[in-house]
């Protein structure tokens, strides 16, 4: 059948595409109207079978339009599947069709606009989301074009560290200089630290700060100076001793190889 064709090890558009479609009620919604037509049609027509001939023709004229139209608005609704088969025919005659056993993972992709408003019906999308998911594909079509699992599985791995390098950008902006300092310390000497001498800095630097006459942001204690290196996961922290975990050493690493600007304070 057309459905099983479709299927093959690469794309199983039957589990992937079809079969979710027909379970979504944004499907169910725009075919309702066809469905809703061809039923006042077949009532009408069944119950003015007396009527005049004219009302006659014009809903046996209905009646003979109806099957056709609804085969043109299905054909319309499944053209990325029936785009997908008519990618896998390798040879057609009049004893069968031979199907290509792969078909280019950008057959069965939708148009970006439609891919983002099934995925988020009752948003609207931003144009700059739009044109970057845009220029991811074009990426992908270049260097994944037919294997779907490489797609996502690329994806993720962009995802991931996107996420990862988010993470430590932030963390970049609202750490204190004094654990930034603690930090590079542990990393260096590769063991337990006594994180105290750290936090009496952290101390100084705020009351210098307020001596100035400045308002800085309100004092840390110590519980909560650590709270903040074990939250990010930067430090598993016992007593007053600290020791730098891998995230905590990959940030710091990061931050030193991209040479960013120091804007901590304390």
């Amino acid at each position: 059948t057309p459905l099983e064709a479709l299927r093959n090890p690469q794309v199983d558009v039957w589990r992937e595409h079809i079969k979710p479609t027909i379970k979504s009620p944004i499907f169910w919604q725009r075919l309702s109207p066809t469905l809703l037509i061809l039923a006042v049609v077949f009532i009408v027509r069944d119950a003015t079978a007396a009527s005049a001939l004219a009302a006659g023709e014009i809903f046996r004229a209905l009646a003979a339009l109806a099957w056709p139209a609804l085969f043109l608005a299905a054909g319309w609704y499944y053209r990325r599947e029936l785009r997908i088969l008519m990618a896998r025919v390798k040879k057609a005659s009049a004893t069968g069709v031979e199907l290509s056993e792969v078909v280019s993972a950008q057959a069965t992709l939708q148009p970006i606009a439609e891919a983002l408003k099934d995925v988020e019906p009752d948003s609207a999308v931003d144009i700059l989301v739009s044109q970057m998911a845009s220029n991811i594909r074009q990426v992908l079509d270049r260097i994944e074009p037919d294997n779907h699992a490489r797609r996502e599985t690329r994806l993720i791995a962009e995802l991931s560290r996107g996420n990862i390098t988010l993470f430590f950008l932030r963390t970049h902006l609202t750490i204190f200089l004094s654990q930034m300092e603690a930090l590079e310390r542990a990393l260096q000497i590769g063991r337990r630290i006594d994180l105290m001498p750290f936090y009496n800095t952290h101390e100084h630097r705020y009351e210098l700060e307020r001596s100035r006459d400045r308002e800085p942001i309100t004092a840390y204690n110590f519980d909560s100076w650590c709270s903040y290196l074990i939250n990010r996961r930067l430090m598993t922290v016992s007593d007053q001793y600290g020791e730098i975990t891998d995230e905590g050493a990959k940030f710091v690493r990061y931050i030193t190889q991209q040479n960013l600007p120091r804007l901590y304070s304390f």
